[in-house]
């Protein structure tokens, strides 16, 4: 008999068949021959012998039909605080760790999801989340950090995508978008030295000129220059050691 595989939990190996006499028929996957079990997913056609047991019905002798199984991705982005997700399989794993970081706490972990995102992938495990508190003067202030693994997830199915194909080479992306950072991180700091000592230059020969009150203007304002100019562009992407 022909039909298709209904529902399968690899975690469990078993799964229900529905016939082309539209009955459910029980599977194991040991009940499938061995050269087809990597493709065994859901709505995927198959050829069985049908048994009737005092329990239901059952399929044996289980033949997978469709010639190209590939993969699907998730409809959403997932996240989750493990380093599995029930119905997928990590078809790519990486060895980067992402980070995202605000006061607000959805703000933070979207700003992670999309740093995910610019290195091809479409999840994140190994999910964390920390709490710190900053200040301004007496202003004190929480700040949400997430952190994760990201990896790609895929779900086999009937037509899906070629594992060559659903690669994204995140490791490779990720090592990239890290040396441009780092060398934005290096021009930054230049810059923010050369505009330091520019500010203190003039302020020298202000206050050589006796105008004190330029002197302390200009001393402000290179102090707030130095401390509002972010010179680490490259913290929330970390290789995994």
């Amino acid at each position: 008999m022909k039909g298709f595989i209904k529902s399968c939990l690899d975690e469990k190996k078993y799964g229900f068949i529905k016939g082309d006499d539209k009955k459910d028929y029980f599977f194991l996957y040991s009940s499938v021959e061995a050269t087809f079990r990597d493709k065994i997913c859901d709505y995927t056609g198959v050829e069985f012998e049908p048994n009737a047991t005092p329990k239901g019905y059952s399929a044996t002798k289980i033949k997978i039909l469709d010639k190209q199984i590939g993969y699907e991705a998730p409809s959403e982005f997932i996240t989750t605080k493990s380093d599995h997700v029930n119905g997928y399989e990590i078809v790519e794993p990486s060895n980067w760790i992402v980070c995202g970081s605000s006061r607000d706490l959805d703000e933070a972990k979207a700003d992670m999801i999309a740093r995910a995102k610019l290195i091809g992938a479409n999840s994140i495990i190994k999910m964390k989340y920390s709490k710190d508190t900053g200040n301004k003067g007496n202003y004190y202030y929480s700040i949400h950090s997430f952190t994760g693994v990201a990896v790609n997830l895929g779900k086999k199915a009937p037509n899906g995508e070629p594992k060559d194909k659903f690669l994204q080479n995140i490791d490779e992306k990720a090592s990239d978008l890290k040396k441009r950072l780092k060398n934005k991180t290096l021009i930054l700091r230049i810059l923010k030295t050369i505009i330091v000592l520019f500010f203190v230059l003039i302020a020298f020969c202000s206050y050589k000129s006796h105008h004190i009150g330029y002197t302390i203007v200009l001393g402000l304002v290179g102090v707030f220059i130095f401390s509002r100019m972010s010179t680490n562009c490259d913290w929330w992407l970390m290789k995994i050691k």
